[in-house]
């Protein structure tokens, strides 16, 4: 994570463990100059549930702090990503991405 993540000032400041993952999410959205970072878990019992638990974004995009739950099947690109440990680019505007992929980013202000 060092590599990757300077400023570990954020996390560093956490009181507490959702403030660890919002210091966490704003730290790697620093380092690679995002605009937007979304710390989730997979859920230890149902491999096919992610839950959304802390996030960060520049204005105006916007997420919901409330926690949020998707099910795998539902975003096919999100399910690769994980599986591989790899990284992707979802653009509203490209015809051949997932349209589930693409609501999701949408509705959450990138478009």
């Amino acid at each position: 994570m060092s590599e990757l993540v300077h400023d570990l000032t954020p996390m560093q400041e956490a009181e507490d463990i959702p403030e660890l993952f919002a210091g966490l999410a704003r730290a790697v959205m620093n380092a690679v100059a995002a605009d937007a970072c979304l710390v989730s878990l997979l859920d230890g019992e149902n491999r096919d549930i992610l839950k959304d638990i802390s996030g960060a974004v520049l204005p105006p995009a916007r997420l919901n702090t409330v926690a949020q739950e998707y099910s795998l099947s539902d975003y096919p690109l999100t399910r690769r990503v994980i599986e591989t440990v790899s990284s992707e680019e979802i653009s509203i505007n490209d015809p051949e991405a997932d349209p589930a992929e693409r609501i999701f980013v949408r509705d959450h202000g990138f478009g």
